[in-house]
């Protein structure tokens, strides 16, 4: 059993995407398997966290059903649906939907995964207190990803998938009009100020500290930035007062900074 713990954290520093990925259309055994048998939580070695991600996961997860297990005292079966903390460093942490099997393999890589969203896209990092501030939105957005596949039957691979699920949830992008989007932490390179007041996106920066103070209060008059990287660039925006992804979007290329054309789709289907 140790040698099957090594083998699966190595194959776990090898899952963690840099940006936002869903590989698996509702064609394949992996994505049936989920629907089927549901999904395990896979405890890590943080009660804070651990407590954290069970109560994410009962608020908002809503596709299947799922329980929580350890490991080591309750091994899953090589068809079992995962989902997990996946980590390199501080940096580079994402929560990703598996299937156990891929985990013992010897190449394991995130297109193995059904889908993963990385934590530093809400502020730049993976740190406990940003984990524990954004898995809701994390959990939301696995959730209602995978929800839309099921629900509208979606197809693809790669960057096909991703344009599939982004016309899906579009429709959604309605309830963030009129509401003030948050761009916490590091997010302001990010941005291109001129180009977003032209847009017609109300935003504010803040710090996390900030954040977590917001979210002791109503916060259905606000929505949330999501961004991450690598050679092409994730955009998201979750809505509070729906706890749903109101938006979603791949861009084929690397963007350095958003600006009024990236939020011109939103706007437009106001």
């Amino acid at each position: 059993m140790k040698l099957t713990i090594l083998t699966i954290l190595c194959s776990l520093s090898m899952l963690t995407s840099y940006t936002q990925d869903f590989n698996k259309s509702i064609k394949t055994d992996d994505f049936q398997l989920l629907l089927q048998n549901g999904i395990l939580l896979v405890q890590t070695d943080n009660e804070e966290l651990n407590d954290a991600y069970d109560k994410a996961m009962e608020e908002h997860w809503k596709l299947t059903s799922f329980r929580t297990v350890d490991l080591m005292e309750d091994p899953p079966k090589p068809n079992d649906i995962l989902i997990m903390e996946s980590s390199k460093d501080s940096s580079s942490s994402s929560f990703v939907i598996i299937r156990y099997k891929h985990l013992l393999k010897d190449n394991t890589s995130f297109f193995d995964a059904i889908g993963s969203i990385r934590f530093s896209g809400f502020n730049g990092n993976s740190t406990i207190e940003s984990k524990k501030a954004f898995i809701n939105q994390v959990v939301i957005g696995l959730n209602d990803i995978c929800q839309v596949i099921k629900d509208q039957n979606l197809k693809g691979v790669g960057f096909g998938l991703s344009s599939n699920v982004s016309k899906a949830i579009l429709p959604n992008a309605k309830s963030l009009k009129g509401k003030t989007l948050l761009i916490v932490g590091d997010k302001k390179a990010k941005i291109y100020d001129n180009g977003m007041k032209k847009s017609g996106f109300k935003y504010k920066y803040i710090t996390l500290s900030t954040y977590l103070e917001m979210l002791e209060e109503d916060m259905s008059n606000y929505c949330l930035l999501y961004t991450a990287d690598s050679r092409q660039t994730d955009l998201s925006i979750f809505d509070f007062e729906n706890n749903q992804l109101s938006y979603t979007k791949r861009f084929r290329d690397y963007k350095s900074v958003l600006s009024r054309s990236e939020f011109s789709s939103i706007v437009n289907n106001w």
